[in-house]
């Protein structure tokens, strides 16, 4: 079964040409879950979600990370982990649309 994040990254996978694919090169990046690395030119964002200790992985929150470091908190959910992955998978989608290139990272 494909969840939203597997099938985005599959749709990604098309849409970013080759010569714009990113080398991963995360060695400063905090990825506690499942995220997007994304990139332009020399400025990089995360996009994180971060999941709870629950067995359902409540609560969950999305992040968003800028060269800066700085780390904003653009949904906390308490409910349904699939809210944290659909918000991920369409703020990457509208880098994705403004130039970036984004890659699927972490668990």
């Amino acid at each position: 079964m494909l969840y939203p994040k597997h099938l985005f990254f599959l749709l990604a996978t098309f849409l970013v040409p080759a010569t714009q694919a990113i080398v991963s090169n995360q060695h400063s990046v905090d990825m506690d879950g499942f995220g997007y690395y994304c990139s332009n030119h020399s400025e990089v964002r995360m996009i994180n979600i971060v999941y709870g200790s629950s067995p359902q992985g409540l609560p969950c929150q999305v992040t968003f990370q800028q060269n800066s470091g700085s780390v904003t908190q653009l949904l906390s959910v308490q409910r349904n982990v699939d809210i944290c992955e659909y918000k991920a998978d369409s703020m990457a989608a509208r880098m994705i649309d403004r130039g970036w290139s984004c890659q699927a990272s972490g668990n």
